[in-house]
């Protein structure tokens, strides 16, 4: 006989459980793609756009006096590339045992933990994604230098007039003015150290602010450490920081840029950032979760919990919206 019948079947939660409890919970864990990347959201999954910038924007300007009479001054578009960008699935689930299900705390424990798993694996997907197109090695020779002086944690270092080099360099280029320094975490103890840092703390000014007790601004920007962690989907799990990737010379990087998301947001018609990308929220909202029982339940008693998100791969809107600094 068989070991499960129709009275252990999944009570299913309520629709919007799940995937309000993943939306919630989107924002922590020390990721930076939602504060690096615009989103906007679209019902459909294909998106055909014009990619504008400060460069060709100015570019177009001419005179615009017009007399009496006369029609309105006509002007290109200031389109530098066209785009079409194809929304994608990311989707994956988790196995249930009924045992847990029903030996929870909560008649809804098991599922939510698998919700939250499923969102760490979406999300680090999505993480990589972003991190990826701040490997320096992909930036035009304009919008990346080397560190001027020694390294950032040593005695000879140039860490205020390299990051106003960088900062300059992203007003001048893009029109926009940095908000925030992308920092390897790993790097933080050696640059807060490091004798120029000491120097003007002991003359009275202090480049680092903090908020309670956490460094939040390095010479007025925002500072975005990213503490992420590499995912382990097999094997002995090593703990790792994403954005201390060697591999993507993310270690030994640091950027200085403009986000216009860094207090939320979403990435609107006209706005500039560096990556953006879309995400068809047709059914309300970005993740899509819910329960439903193995096709051989009844033999062995496994719940899925199954999660989904659909978005566009991140694209790079406006390139001279970040500066990389290599080699600190």
């Amino acid at each position: 006989m068989p070991a499960y019948g129709p009275a252990q079947r999944t009570v299913q939660p309520d629709p919007e459980l799940l995937p309000g409890l993943m939306q919630d919970n989107s924002k922590q864990g020390g990721w930076l793609a939602p504060l690096l990347c615009g989103i906007r959201p679209v019902s459909k999954d294909y998106v055909r756009w014009g990619k504008q910038d400060a460069q060709t924007l100015l570019s177009k300007l001419q005179d615009t006096l017009r007399a009496p009479g006369d029609r309105y001054n006509l002007i290109p578009r200031a389109i530098r590339t066209w785009v079409t960008s194809v929304v994608q699935e990311d989707a994956v689930r988790v196995e249930i045992p009924h045992e847990d299900v029903v030996n929870g705390v909560g008649l809804y424990d098991a599922y939510a933990d698998g919700a939250m798993q499923i969102l760490n694996v979406l999300q680090y997907a999505f993480e990589l994604r972003v991190a990826t197109l701040f490997d320096p090695g992909t930036f035009a020779s304009a919008n990346k230098t080397s560190v001027s002086g020694g390294t950032w944690a040593g005695a000879t270092t140039a860490i205020e007039a390299d990051i106003e080099n960088a900062a300059v360099t992203v007003v001048e280029r893009s029109g926009l003015e940095p908000n925030y320094i992308r920092i390897p975490r790993k790097k933080w103890g050696g640059i807060k150290a490091a004798t120029e840092i000491t120097k003007l703390r002991a003359g009275g000014r202090d480049p680092i602010e903090y908020v309670n007790g956490v460094p939040t601004y390095l010479f007025g920007l925002r500072i975005l450490f990213g503490t992420g962690r590499n995912c382990a989907p097999t094997g002995t799990f090593t703990p790792a920081f994403l954005w201390d990737n060697s591999t993507l010379s993310l270690n030994n990087t640091a950027h200085v840029g403009y986000s216009p998301f860094l207090n939320g947001g979403q990435w609107g018609a006209g706005m500039q950032t560096f990556l953006g990308c879309f995400e068809n929220q047709i059914k309300g909202s970005a993740f899509e979760a819910n329960v439903r029982d193995d096709a051989n339940f009844e033999e062995n008693g496994i719940h899925i919990v199954y999660g989904n998100v659909r978005r566009s791969v991140p694209e790079v809107v406006n390139a001279e919206a970040v500066f990389a600094i290599t080699g600190i």
